[in-house]
């Protein structure tokens, strides 16, 4: 018995050695956000009066690297609520090293990574903002600029993506997306073909640089996706460029499409100093047929705490709207 004892004693130690330096090759962490907030509405075709707001995200993230530099990854985006069609986000493997990074598995395409973030100021995870696809009224909700390029149309979409090194500033991507389908309710353990329905690609690039107290951005992208063409069709390719200037706590920022279903285009002002920020732009899509101007200051209570107090006037189509809101945003 003694023995035994004895050399269960020894595994259990081995065991936990075992375990620590796997866990120490392993780096995982759990971050996210949630946001909470109350708006107050007039609306032409929708319902007036006073809503409220809550959305969030679990992130998951684990990564190793090997004794060659090159590192293996996974990166999971869980919604914070149950929502039947897409309870899953992006959710990618990836390989990186000094050729560059490849992800394979559910995420936006290169276009939209490289250029979005680059188009527009927003507030609160972009539930504040004059380009988006949230928006405070109803004629701005689900109306921002949305393209592929810019807005967005083949997020989280099971395909495969390359990004290189950046070099002096400048950074190249490529996405190919065999169904633009393959997302929510969509997605299969399976092989995803071409379905000769919605196949999409996409090429972009960008540009990061410091002058001194200057700061300057900039990108060029395209996307292109199989469909039917025409009214009411899924076919189309957009041309988009997108950048802004920063100094001294001033930036402008601004961006147009060139889709084939109609130009998109916004430009907006923001100004930071300690914890507060100012900010506000416009925008138009012909493609939604929608002009959009939001102006929030934005307090930064505690790191990753931040409230935000917008207003927003939208007109879509006959509706012309307006609504104010105020959002507390945690990230952790």
């Amino acid at each position: 018995m003694k023995k035994f004892l004895q050399t269960s004693s020894a595994l259990v130690v081995a065991a936990g050695f075992a375990s620590g330096a796997t866990a120490a090759e392993w780096e995982t962490t759990v971050g996210g956000y949630m946001f909470a907030g109350v708006a107050l509405t007039d609306n032409d075709n929708d319902a007036d009066g006073v809503g409220v707001l809550r959305d969030g995200e679990v992130h998951f993230d684990s990564r190793l690297t090997a004794d060659n530099g090159v590192t293996f990854g996974v990166h999971v985006e869980l919604e914070a609520w149950s929502q039947g069609s897409d309870q899953i986000d992006d959710n990618i493997l990836f390989v990186e090293g000094g050729f560059g990074r490849v992800e394979i598995g559910g995420n936006d395409d290169a276009a939209y990574v490289m250029i979005s973030s680059l188009a527009a100021f927003g507030a609160q995870g972009v539930h504040i903002g004059y380009q988006d696809q949230f928006g405070i009224t109803g004629a701005a909700s689900g109306a921002g600029a949305s393209s592929g390029l810019i807005g967005g149309d083949t997020t989280d979409a099971v395909g495969i993506h390359y990004y290189s090194p950046r070099l002096f500033g400048v950074q190249v991507g490529a996405s190919y997306i065999p169904s633009k389908s393959a997302d929510g309710v969509g997605d299969t353990n399976n092989f995803q073909f071409d379905d000769n329905v919605d196949e999409a690609w996409a090429v972009a690039a960008n540009y990061y640089g410091d002058f001194g107290d200057f700061s300057v951005d900039g990108g060029v992208g395209y996307f292109n996706r199989e469909g039917r063409s025409g009214p009411g069709g899924t076919g189309y390719d957009s041309l988009g460029f997108a950048g802004g200037v920063t100094y001294s706590g001033f930036g402008v920022r601004g961006y147009y499409d060139d889709d084939s279903r109609g130009d998109e285009w916004g430009a907006g002002v923001q100004y930071q100093t300690g914890p507060w920020t100012i900010a506000g732009g416009y925008s138009e899509s012909n493609v939604k047929d929608v002009d959009i101007a939001t102006t929030w200051v934005t307090y930064d209570v505690a790191p990753g705490v931040s409230v935000s107090s917008a207003v927003e006037w939208a007109e879509r189509g006959t509706a012309e709207d307006i609504g104010g809101a105020v959002i507390l945003g945690l990230k952790f």
